[in-house]
């Protein structure tokens, strides 16, 4: 399940110090993902597992300065109650506070882990907009993921939505869909990175400039709380 871990992070728990693990699959296939070795199967086998009391232990080591754990991927909710037991003995055994990245298709799951009382933030994916969400995926559409967002929107649950700008599928008009879905607190602009993606056609694109990125921002803020952009 556990495919890699950086035992100290600065920019993947907002406004704390965590450990961040990485879990292996994924349900997506995003041409512009550049996670690919947690995503192909053939590439995923190359990985090393980590054992889930090594991560513990990690997390132990670094006892008054490390306070979270942020799980990405990959999709870490694939592994649902394998998943949901191990952070729950992170819980009991460290008592940090726990953050999912999640691409928000599987808003039943989420729901379950929301009643589990042990997960203290979530990171959404919104990849664009509903015409072109399932080319973005690889066959997946973004009726779930809006579902999710509604699940945590009427929780008390802090989360973020986080849009990667890539060039092809974010533009002017996916802005506008992500403004007419109402208003959230938080919303996180990511510059893309044409970098080990698993379509190898996206590594020939340009990142978009931040001038560009900071007019996607102008316009969130009509209706979002807080939009940050990440570089």
């Amino acid at each position: 399940m556990i495919r890699g871990i950086i035992g100290t992070s600065l920019v993947d728990y907002p406004d704390k110090i965590a450990t961040l693990i990485f879990t292996g699959g994924c349900n997506y296939r995003c041409p512009f993902c550049h996670n690919r070795e947690l995503v192909i199967p053939e590439e995923l086998k190359s990985l090393p597992h980590i054992r889930e009391d090594y991560v513990i232990d990690e997390i132990k080591k670094r006892k008054g300065f490390v306070t979270a754990l942020a799980v990405t991927g990959g999709e870490p909710l694939i592994h649902d109650e394998r998943l949901l037991y191990f952070l729950k003995k992170v819980k009991k055994e460290t008592n940090v506070d726990i953050k999912i990245d999640t691409n928000g298709s599987m808003p039943e799951t989420i729901n379950k882990y929301i009643k589990s009382g042990i997960i203290n933030f979530f990171a959404v994916d919104l990849k664009t907009d509903p015409k072109r969400y399932n080319k973005a995926t690889g066959g997946h559409e973004i009726e779930p993921v809006l579902e999710t967002l509604s699940i945590l929107k009427s929780s008390k649950i802090p989360y973020e939505i986080r849009t990667t700008v890539v060039p092809g599928y974010v533009d002017k008009e996916m802005i506008e869909f992500a403004i007419s879905i109402g208003n959230h607190k938080k919303y996180v602009l990511q510059r893309f990175r044409p970098m080990k993606t698993i379509d190898k056609s996206f590594e020939k694109l340009t990142s978009p400039p931040p001038q560009i990125i900071n007019k996607y921002k102008k316009m969130l803020e009509q209706t979002m709380l807080d939009v940050e952009v990440r570089i």
